[in-house]
This record gives structure tokens, C-alpha cells and sequence, in this order.
């Protein structure tokens, strides 16, 4: 008589369906793995983005400034590239020659602020001078002459971002 040897029939059934989950489980957690790398990738994009546009807008104040050294109205929401930024001048004032009593440099300080994909916002927070050119005094005078050729000076002294 024989004996019944195929009572594992149902056993490679089992081994399938488990080797399919694992398989699954494994590339369920690699999708997931690969779509928060794309979405740091992309948040880091952004960012840089509204910094460079933050930049753009400094860039912006400085010719602003060189070409008329008493501009303080700043943009605001400035289309660039599809992004915007704006640009406020917080605070301002003359430097006087002790000497001559005339204001010889503007002190400037700027907030401008990148957006990009309408949420992200990077800022940047710069002083500047501004300076006039001036001329020796004339003989027997204590007189700087001011000169008013554009552009002015404009040096950054003072940058960060915040």
C-alpha cells in the first residue's frame, strides 16, 4: 500500500503569498524612503530660491540707492522670475562732517524678503552707506564741495540672513 506523500500541497501556496508580502512591504517602505527625499529635495530648492530673491532685492536697493541717494520707499511684492520680493528700508540717517557740518553719507538698513512657491521666505537684512563724493576745500575755505555725479557710493558694511 501507499502512503500519502502530498499533504504539502498548500505549502508553496503559502511560501508565495508570503515572499509577495515581504516584496511589497519592502517596496511600499522605498516609495516612501524616495518620496521624502524628493520633498527635502524640493523644500531645499525653494529656500535657496527665496534667498537668491532676497539677494535679487538687495541687488535691486543698491542700484536704487546709487542712482538717488535719498530713495526710501522700498518695493513691495516685486515680480522676479515668477517669484516676488520685497524690499523695506528700516532706517536711515545722515552722516555730518564734523569738520564742515555738511552730510557727507546716509546710513541705510534694509529687510528684503524672497518668496518663492508662494510659501517659502527667506530674508536678508543689510546696511549700507551711501556716500556723496566730495572735493577738498578750496584754498582759504572749510567748505567740502559736494559733488552730486551719479551713481553714488554704496558699500555694504553689514549683511545677514535671518
Amino acid at each position: 500500500m501507499k502512503k500519502n506523500t502530498n499533504n504539502q500541497k498548500g505549502v508553496a501556496l503559502l511560501l508565495a503569498i508570503f515572499l509577495i508580502s515581504f516584496v511589497f512591504i519592502l517596496l511600499t517602505g522605498l516609495l516612501q524612503v524616495t518620496t521624502s527625499d524628493l520633498q527635502i529635495a524640493y523644500n531645499i530648492q525653494y529656500r535657496t530660491r527665496a534667498l537668491f530673491l532676497a539677494e535679487a532685492g538687495i541687488q535691486d536697493a543698491i542700484y536704487q540707492l546709487a542712482n538717488d541717494n535719498t530713495w526710501v520707499s522700498g518695493f513691495n511684492n516685486k515680480s522676479f522670475a515668477n517669484d516676488t520680493y520685497s524690499v523695506v528700508v528700516n532706517n536711515n540717517s545722515d552722516y555730518t562732517s564734523p569738520v564742515t557740518g555738511q552730510s557727507i553719507c546716509r546710513i541705510v538698513n534694509l529687510t528684503a524678503t524672497g518668496k518663492s512657491d508662494n510659501k517659502y521666505i527667506r530674508s536678508i537684512v543689510a546696511t549700507m552707506n551711501v556716500s556723496v563724493t566730495a572735493e577738498p576745500p578750496a584754498p582759504g575755505s572749510d567748505q567740502l564741495t559736494l559733488g552730486t555725479p551719479k551713481p553714488y557710493n554704496v558699500m555694504i558694511t553689514d549683511w545677514k540672513q535671518i
